[in-house]
């Protein structure tokens, strides 16, 4: 605690956090920037948000590490945004458009 006591024991989710171990990603709220920022950790790219308001969208959700193309798809599909690959590792982070 702030006083420099402590407290008692938290519960913790032991199966969220060794999930990584059976290749998966677990979020429970996070933002959209900390979900892309774990997903840049299991794949050599790089995420730009080229509008900031989107970054602290809330994601819960569990994937599977290993697969790019799915994890991008279903944040597409789910969420308000678009995600551009602007280059062999870039990626562009922005509000899908409306149709006309």
């Amino acid at each position: 605690a702030r006083g420099g006591e402590f407290s008692g024991p938290v519960e913790a989710d032991t199966g969220k956090e060794i999930a990584w171990r059976d290749g998966r990603a677990v979020f429970e709220l996070a933002t959209l920037e900390e979900v892309l920022a774990q997903v840049a950790r299991y794949h050599p790219v790089e995420f730009e948000f080229a509008d900031p308001d989107l970054q602290p969208i809330r994601v819960s959700a569990s994937f599977d590490t290993g697969n790019l193309a799915v994890i991008l798809n279903t944040l597409k599909a789910t969420f308000p945004i678009s995600i551009k690959q602007i280059d062999g590792r870039r990626f562009v982070v922005s509000g899908a458009k409306k149709p006309a």
